[in-house]
């Protein structure tokens, strides 16, 4: 899909849709999402108004924090424990792909956890491919297991909605999936993807620059930036969810 050069462009896409309703599945491994129509809106603005932005946007985000400031170990001996019960229930082909990636000591240890204590969810990574993980997430006061789903969060709001972007070996495209934590469930709510838009962008930030590549701002609008492909300039992009 492409978008055409105007500041505004109001995008009828099939996206992925879970709500709370009685039609909904939780996104796992293994559910069958459910498939909607859904209307937002992404808008090209300055490099001005997207550093103003960011300029206020510690207030609207969260940010993962070191796992040894939980002082329940006991916490963290039950998750490892449930996770390599998960891992084993996993059939062979995603078991080999998991040991592909990394070792038993890679991943059984704290730098392969998510902890966000705003949201009181701890992730533990489990790799998808040598490129995307998955995420098994727990109550981090409980340990209990949440549910697994699909790639790492880049960027976590204090509505406890989140983003990832999928990754690949090259020319990658932006492609976005929205994830919101509501009560005890994390639901899948919007993906968006655009063939002409890089992804790399909203991954790295570059030493000269003092501001951030991608970050939330109030009523759930997601700043980013990206480079379009189709007419070689970077570009600064606002998402607004519905």
């Amino acid at each position: 899909m492409k978008l055409i050069d105007k500041k505004f462009w109001i995008l009828l896409i099939p996206i992925i849709v879970m709500s709370c309703n009685s039609n909904s599945k939780e996104v796992n491994a293994d559910s069958n999402v459910a498939v909607a129509q859904a209307v937002f809106s992404v808008e090209k603005i300055s490099k001005e108004e997207y550093i103003q932005a960011d300029s206020t946007s510690d207030d609207y985000n969260i940010y993962p924090q070191r796992v040894d400031s939980i002082a329940q170990y006991d916490v963290l001996n039950k998750i490892f424990q449930d996770a390599k019960e998960q891992i084993a229930d996993l059939d062979s082909v995603d078991r080999c792909a998991i040991y592909e990636a990394v070792t038993d000591d890679e991943l059984y240890c704290i730098n392969n956890l998510l902890y966000y204590s705003d949201l009181k969810l701890l992730g533990f990574k489990v790799p998808l491919d040598y490129h995307n993980n998955s995420v098994l997430w727990y109550d981090s006061t409980s340990g209990k297991l949440i549910m697994r789903t699909l790639y790492e969060p880049i960027a976590v709001n204090k509505n406890g909605i989140y983003v990832c972007q999928v990754l690949d070996d090259c020319d990658l495209s932006l492609d976005l999936h929205f994830f919101e934590r509501r009560g005890n469930m994390i639901y899948e709510i919007q993906a968006y993807k655009n063939n002409d838009y890089s992804g790399k962008h909203s991954l790295f930030t570059f030493e000269e620059e003092h501001y951030k590549q991608i970050f939330w701002h109030k009523n759930n609008r997601l700043y980013l930036r990206s480079y379009d492909i189709i007419h070689n300039e970077m570009v600064y992009l606002k998402i607004s969810l519905n």
